[in-house]
């Protein structure tokens, strides 16, 4: 015979199963970059870059860097994924914005640096410029 004690935990738990199968999943850069299509499209944005930041130069090597998880933007009327790095101990100014293809066959980034420079990645057209810019506002 089970105790009621014993059916409130077992419901509890079957409860606590099915909401976190509910809650989407915290997919951060890192993760994603171990898919080749995408690793292959965020590394082509920095083929033939030259004067990288030391510490984006770190993330694209080895992944340091501090990391938000994944978000998705509508651009028109295709969903894009969001993800945003920043520089270690320095991260309210210094960061990296990523807007990959839905399937990552494509990736463009804007760098911001706490002096209030800029530099766009992946040559954006304009409207992906724009959607980066509105990203890096989100942010602050």
């Amino acid at each position: 015979m089970v105790s009621v004690a014993s059916r409130i935990l077992l419901a509890a738990l079957i409860l606590s199963s099915f909401t976190s199968l509910a809650q989407p999943s915290k997919t951060y850069l890192f993760e994603q970059l171990k898919q080749p299509t995408y690793l292959q499209s965020f590394n082509a944005l920095f083929n033939g870059e030259d004067d990288l930041e030391p510490w984006l130069k770190a993330y694209i090597e080895n992944r340091d860097g501090v990391e938000t998880p994944r978000q998705f933007r509508l651009i028109g009327e295709q969903t894009f994924e969001v993800y945003r790095v920043c520089e270690p101990h320095k991260c309210p100014d210094n960061f990296l914005f990523v807007l990959f293809m839905p399937d990552g066959a494509q990736a463009w980034g804007l760098f911001t640096k706490d002096d209030g420079a800029s530099r766009y990645f992946g040559n954006p057209d304009s409207n992906i410029k724009e959607a980066l810019r509105a990203i890096e506002e989100d942010s602050l």
